[in-house]
């Protein structure tokens, strides 16, 4: 009985070593942020103060934005918290305008937002996508 299994075992090695090796095909991984969101903020022209707003989104550096510019951040999806005061320059300082609001991105979306200021608040506000919209 030990004979036969050896025989077989013999066999059976001579024969995978005769076969031709399988072909593996190459796989190439490509870095991608699939979680990865962009969010767009942008300030009103027609504001009722020009004092620059400064922005606090978690993970980001701290941002400033005055009348009329436009700022574009890729940030990785989810739940953030965002802060945005006045500026404590000048009389500016001495408005004491400050908020805090939540923001929820989800992978692959870009969100567009208005800073909106008033004589007692600031807040961002949902915009439209402007491609989305044209195309209503």
């Amino acid at each position: 009985m030990r004979r036969t299994l050896l025989l077989c075992a013999g066999l059976l090695s001579s024969c995978l070593s005769q076969a031709a090796p399988v072909q593996q095909p190459e796989i190439h991984f490509e870095k991608v942020q699939e979680y990865a969101a962009k969010v767009i903020i942008s300030r009103d022209r027609d504001a009722p103060t020009a004092c620059d707003v400064e922005i606090l989104i978690a993970g980001q550096a701290p941002l400033s934005l005055s009348l009329g510019e436009s700022v574009e951040l890729g940030i990785p999806a989810g739940k953030f918290n965002v802060e945005l005061a006045l500026s404590p320059a000048g009389y500016c300082g001495s408005m004491n305008l400050h908020s805090q609001q939540s923001m929820l991105v989800r992978p692959g979306e870009t969100r567009h937002f208005q800073v909106m200021v008033s004589q007692d608040n600031i807040f961002l506000s949902p915009l439209p996508d402007p491609v989305q919209a044209s195309n209503d």
